[in-house]
């Protein structure tokens, strides 16, 4: 797995852990984020959009298919996902989705 890690001031406020994953019906390598994580005082200050920019940046580097990450329901970092432009596949698949 890699890690980024956001700094402010030379001290780390947040980071981001992926690791490449394979994805068989594409016959592409992708990307999987393990965690996201923003220290509280320091969200809403971009670092959590920066450091999934980087995340997106170097799939597309490496061609990779595409960037998974698995959020639990009822976590409210889900509408900072959507915001970024993620979606949930878990509905992209069903009939009339």
């Amino acid at each position: 797995f890699e890690v980024l890690i956001a700094e402010r001031d030379a001290k780390p406020v947040g980071f981001v852990s992926f690791f490449r994953g394979y994805t068989g019906w594409r016959g592409k390598p992708m990307g999987i984020v393990h965690a996201l994580y923003v220290r509280p005082e320091e969200r809403r200050t971009g670092a959590a959009r920066e450091l999934m920019a980087n995340v997106a940046r170097i799939a597309l580097e490496r061609g990779w298919a595409r960037v998974e990450l698995f959020v639990e329901e009822v976590r409210s970092a889900i509408r900072f996902y959507e915001a970024i432009g993620l979606r949930d596949l878990r509905h992209a698949y069903a009939p009339g989705g």
